[in-house]
């Protein structure tokens, strides 16, 4: 762990940090909008909104669930229009924020081979897709959740709410999908394959650090901090921005610990053409 503090610091994680949650925060809207006036043809509204509440609690503080919350009224009424430009938008600026991240990750594990600009954008672009299509699994379980208490019997809605909705919800399926999504991340973004082996350890630290930052968050947000005081309405795009910062962090540091796991081997080897995708 010293040695991933110490690479964190020596390749300016907390400055990097600061730039993946500003490109995250200009790409979380467009996502939300185009995401829910696609859903919306499929899901009842009122579903929809109720589910997605229930989703975003899961990953953001209250404020800034608040405020992305207030915009899924306006992307169910303009279904069409605004799901085409935001999902047009959210390809472009979120594969912005992957691009600092893959930048990020060449600079931990000592890349200097760029790929040809093409093959690199799509790549950010799959791989923004395929994080978002992991981290949108927590919606579809809410939507079945809501399918099952209205259609099932009510002893097996009851007991399917109890044991799998509440805990399964709350507690397993986050720390899973944030661990499949930093196991994806770390793995398609670096301009070279890390072998599987050395990508778990820093998976695993970083889903553990942000369960529990997200239990201190959600905890001391409008306990301790009173953003409200200081930002008014701005305050739960402040709080946003604030936990992008921390998870963009626990996802770097993730990365350097995936490296030290890499240097308990031995040194790095230098990758061969086929290495190179």
């Amino acid at each position: 762990m010293r040695a991933a503090l110490r690479g964190f610091v020596d390749h300016d994680g907390t400055v990097v940090a600061a730039a993946i949650a500003y490109h995250v925060l200009l790409s979380v809207f467009p996502l939300l909008l185009g995401a829910t006036a696609i859903a919306a043809f499929f899901v009842e509204e009122s579903d929809l909104r109720a589910s997605l509440a229930d989703t975003l609690t899961l990953y953001l503080p209250p404020q800034a669930a608040e405020v992305i919350y207030r915009n899924v009224e306006e992307a169910t009424r303009a279904r069409g229009t605004v799901g085409i430009a935001a999902v047009a938008t959210f390809l472009w600026t979120c594969s912005a924020a992957a691009g600092v991240a893959r930048h990020a990750l060449n600079r931990i594990w000592g890349v200097k081979r760029a790929r040809a600009y093409w093959r690199r954008k799509l790549q950010e672009i799959l791989t923004t897709l395929l994080v978002g299509a992991i981290l949108g699994v927590s919606l579809v379980w809410t939507v079945a959740l809501g399918l099952v208490e209205r259609f099932a019997p009510e002893e097996l809605a009851r007991w399917f709410r109890g044991i799998l909705g509440v805990w399964g919800l709350r507690v397993f399926l986050p720390f899973l999908l944030v661990l499949l999504a930093f196991l994806a991340a770390y793995r398609l973004l670096p301009n070279r394959r890390i072998p599987w082996r050395h990508l778990w350890p820093g998976s695993l630290v970083g889903a553990v650090l942000f369960e529990l930052a997200r239990q201190g968050m959600f905890w001391g947000v409008g306990r301790l901090v009173h953003y409200q005081l200081v930002y008014g309405s701005l305050a739960g795009a402040v709080v946003f921005l604030v936990w992008g910062y921390a998870v963009a962090a626990i996802f770097l540091f993730g990365a350097e610990v995936s490296r030290s796991a890499h240097h308990l081997e031995g040194a790095i080897r230098v990758p061969n053409h086929d290495e190179i995708p």
